[in-house]
């Protein structure tokens, strides 16, 4: 797909921070999140997160909040 191809041209370590509703090919143990790894990038999965909680997500949630810091803090 358009992604494989896009991915496959990436030169520089990239950090991937899916969430559980994101599709599975951006998650750890997919062929994509694969090949990222062989070029140093590195994929942390949140599950109990949706897609968007670090810039969008309701840091009222303690929840939330820990997972966006961690996440802040791997960037």
């Amino acid at each position: 797909g358009h992604v494989e191809v896009m991915l496959d041209k990436v030169s520089m370590p990239l950090l991937l921070l899916p969430a559980g509703n994101d599709h599975p090919n951006l998650k750890p143990g997919s062929e994509i999140i694969r090949k990222l790894e062989d070029k140093g990038g590195k994929c942390i999965l949140f599950e109990d997160m949706i897609h968007g909680w670090v810039t969008r997500g309701d840091t009222d949630d303690p929840v939330v909040q820990e997972h966006a810091e961690n996440a802040l803090n791997h960037a």
